[in-house]
């Protein structure tokens, strides 16, 4: 998780721990955090790559991170099924 965070750091030019971040952009498909419980973890994966720009830096075959990642957002979302996935997702980060 650390390597995605510190990697998005990079790529934004913000230093690490940076408190604000750019909009995140989900792309088409999944854009609530009701619609994100619902998916198997495989599926939710799959959604946060489209979050942008840190989708790109999810790497699903390090399960683990990918895993802790889906986590982190899912907590984040909290019981707010209409809360934008990528509001939750930069949640997600600062709470880092």
């Amino acid at each position: 998780m650390r390597r995605i965070i510190l990697g998005l750091a990079l790529v934004l030019g913000a230093p690490a721990g940076a408190q604000t971040l750019a909009p995140l952009d989900t792309g088409p498909g999944v854009k609530t955090c009701g619609e994100f419980r619902k998916l198997d973890l495989a599926a939710q994966v799959a959604a946060l790559a489209t979050v942008q720009p840190l989708g790109d830096e999810i790497d699903p075959s390090d399960q683990d991170a990918a895993e802790n990642w889906a986590d982190e957002v899912a907590d984040a979302c909290g019981d707010d099924a209409d809360r934008p996935l990528e509001d939750a997702a930069a949640a997600a980060l600062d709470q880092e």
